[in-house]
């Protein structure tokens, strides 16, 4: 039997802020599902200012349960443990990585650096085309963009919004090798990340949703980071923070497998997620690698 799941590790800590209560971070989770949070993700394109793109995600790593501990070290002592089949099944996608600029002076070193702004100028490019289209102020052009328009295999017509579309998810799925700021090198590449994103649709409704006035309350009063204005941002992280409250028909936290947390906090989580009307299993973090 394998020991290898996907975990999303929480809370990360940080010498720059209060500490942050794994308990209160777990009743969030029970309150409001998957919390895709807001982060700005630098990309050196050789250039005095980093390219940054605005990524809104939920991240999963896959382990073996013998380097969870290790893992917990870095991004928390609380993890939602996945099985493979149900990260699949939530439409999670793993993350693709673009290497950072060569240490040399070789134009070929930037080569991930040029594909991230590309990818970047591709998504400007065709959301002013459907602007200008959808804004009917040039009769000429809308037209071409007509003629352009392609098909999908069942015959329904391919927008130019779902190629935008499609360009922001992959955005939303690109990351450094590495950011030698937090971690050595190709310290990203090995984390093994997949992601839960929220460029797609299930039975056409998109299940990611914007925060409710009380739930952007609960969660700067559980961690002031999302009131803070990421790089490049222009509000807080809080205003565009999406949460998946259901998917495939149950709550969000249905789909765990089983919560870990630290062995003196399992009575407490327990009721935590017990009074919020979940069944999911509630276990110690040194207990549960043991058993397996």
């Amino acid at each position: 039997m394998s020991n290898r799941y996907f975990y999303h590790s929480f809370p990360r800590q940080s010498s720059r802020r209060p500490p942050v209560d794994g308990l209160k971070v777990l009743k969030s989770f029970c309150d409001l599902g998957f919390l895709l949070t807001p982060e700005s993700m630098p990309f050196d394109i050789g250039r005095d200012e980093p390219l940054r793109t605005l990524q809104r995600r939920m991240c999963l790593t896959e382990l073996d349960q013998s380097e969870l501990q290790a893992h917990a070290k870095d991004f928390g002592e609380f993890a939602l443990e996945f099985t493979i089949d149900s990260v699949r099944a939530l439409g999670a996608i793993p993350a693709f990585y673009l290497p950072s600029k060569s240490k040399t002076n070789s134009d070929l070193g930037l080569a991930g650096s040029k594909l991230a702004l590309y990818l970047a100028q591709t998504h400007e490019f065709l959301s002013r085309i459907h602007e200008l289209r959808i804004s009917g102020k040039d009769d000429h052009f809308a037209a071409v963009v007509e003629w352009l328009r392609l098909k999908h295999p069942d015959g329904s017509i391919a927008e130019i919004s779902q190629f935008a579309f499609a360009l922001e998810a992959l955005m939303n799925l690109a990351i450094p090798t590495e950011n030698l700021t937090y971690v050595g090198e190709l310290g990203y590449y090995r984390q093994r990340e997949w992601r839960i994103i929220y460029a797609f649709l299930e039975n056409e409704v998109c299940p990611a949703q914007f925060l409710s006035e009380e739930g952007k309350t609960a969660l700067v009063e559980i961690n002031g980071w999302f009131n803070e204005v990421p790089s490049g941002g222009n509000k807080p992280r809080v205003d565009m923070c999406l949460h998946i409250p259901k998917l495939g028909g149950k709550p969000a936290l249905e789909h765990v497998r089983r919560i870990l947390v630290p062995d003196d906090l399992v009575d407490d989580a327990d009721a935590i997620v017990r009074s919020a009307g979940f069944s999911v299993d509630v276990e110690g973090s040194s207990q549960a690698v043991q058993s397996e």
